[in-house]
């Protein structure tokens, strides 16, 4: 049975007023997206995460799981 987890980052920041999107702020040393990505993927060997995010920082996200 394959596994995927479908992680919805597209959120811009907005109501925290602030240029940088929650899911990309730093926290111990790492995006917070990060953290969410990394336990799905110890979760299982076979996972599939497939991660949503708006256009404009699909590079962002990229650098993240290149990382």
């Amino acid at each position: 049975m394959r596994k995927y987890a479908i992680i919805v980052a597209g959120g811009e920041g907005k109501r925290m007023n602030h240029p940088v999107p929650k899911q990309f702020h730093v926290l111990a040393g790492k995006p917070v997206l990060y953290y969410s990505i990394d336990a799905f993927l110890r979760s299982y060997s076979d996972m599939q995460v497939i991660l949503v995010l708006p256009e404009s920082k699909v590079s962002a996200g990229q650098e993240i799981i290149d990382a």
